[in-house]
């Protein structure tokens, strides 16, 4: 087997591996009564997040990538001020949260 192979295997047995612990804990973050509803909406807000994630990647990769003239640091910081930025909105949305 190639190098390649051999990291494209790993990658996927940890990407395995991430996304049961993760729907596991979007399936005990149900309330009793309305799990689907719940779970359906924990699933939703975890592909919408995947989906951000992808599109700022390649925005990124387009603003600070091999064809600009900027270095791979500006696109670093930019990066981390986003990730600060929704984070801190998230942390704003905590007293919406439900009372379970």
């Amino acid at each position: 087997m190639r190098r390649n192979q051999i990291v494209e295997f790993a990658l996927g047995m940890i990407g395995i591996l991430y996304a049961m612990c993760l729907y596991t804990l979007a399936a005990r973050a149900c309330p009793p009564g309305i799990e689907g509803a719940v779970y359906g909406l924990v699933l939703a807000a975890i592909a919408l997040g995947g989906t951000l994630s992808e599109k700022m990647g390649s925005t990124f990769y387009d603003m600070f990538g091999p064809a600009s003239h900027h270095s791979i640091t500006h696109g670093w910081y930019t990066a981390l001020w986003c990730g600060f930025a929704f984070t801190v909105a998230a942390i704003l949305l905590f007293p919406f949260l439900p009372k379970w």
